[in-house]
C-alpha cells in the first residue's frame, strides 16, 4: 500500500509539472494531464475509469479507499456531517486547492465549485494559466 501511495504521488507530481506549462498546451493535452493528475491524486489508476464526471471519480476513489462498491460508497457518503459537507464535497474542495496551489493560479471560486466534469475544470484551469502568463 505504501509503495502504491508513493508511486501515485510521484505520478501526480509529474502530471502537475506538465500542467505548469498549461498556458502553452492545447486544451485537449492540458485536459489529459489534469485528468491523470486527479486520478493519481485520488489513488486511482487511469485504466480504472474513463469517466469525465468529477463526482463519479470521487465516489470511485472513496469506494476504493473504503474497499466497498461505488454505489454503496455514495449511499454511505450521503450521511452528511453537521455542517452539510459530504466526503465527496470535501475531497473536491481539497482537489481544487491542490490544483490552485500546485499551479500557482487562482480559479474563479463560483465557476470552480460548479465544475462537474474534468473537461469543464480543464477549461477553467487553462483560462487561469493563460491569464497568469500575461
Amino acid at each position: 500500500v505504501k509503495e502504491l501511495l508513493r508511486r501515485n504521488r510521484a505520478a501526480a507530481a509529474e502530471e502537475l509539472t506538465a500542467l505548469r506549462g498549461g498556458a502553452d498546451l492545447a486544451l485537449p493535452e492540458l485536459e489529459a494531464h489534469l485528468r491523470r493528475f486527479i486520478l493519481y491524486k485520488f489513488q486511482l489508476d487511469p485504466a480504472e475509469t474513463d469517466s469525465d464526471s468529477i463526482a463519479e471519480i470521487t465516489e470511485l476513489s472513496l469506494a476504493k479507499t473504503a474497499g466497498i462498491a461505488r454505489e454503496l460508497a455514495e449511499q454511505v457518503d450521503n450521511a452528511k456531517s453537521c455542517d452539510g459537507a459530504t466526503s465527496a464535497i470535501v475531497k473536491k474542495a481539497l482537489l481544487l486547492t491542490a490544483v490552485q496551489n500546485g499551479l500557482g493560479i487562482t480559479l474563479d471560486k463560483k465557476r470552480a465549485v460548479r465544475c462537474q466534469t474534468v473537461s469543464g475544470l480543464a477549461a477553467l484551469v487553462h483560462e487561469a494559466l493563460r491569464a497568469a502568463k500575461n
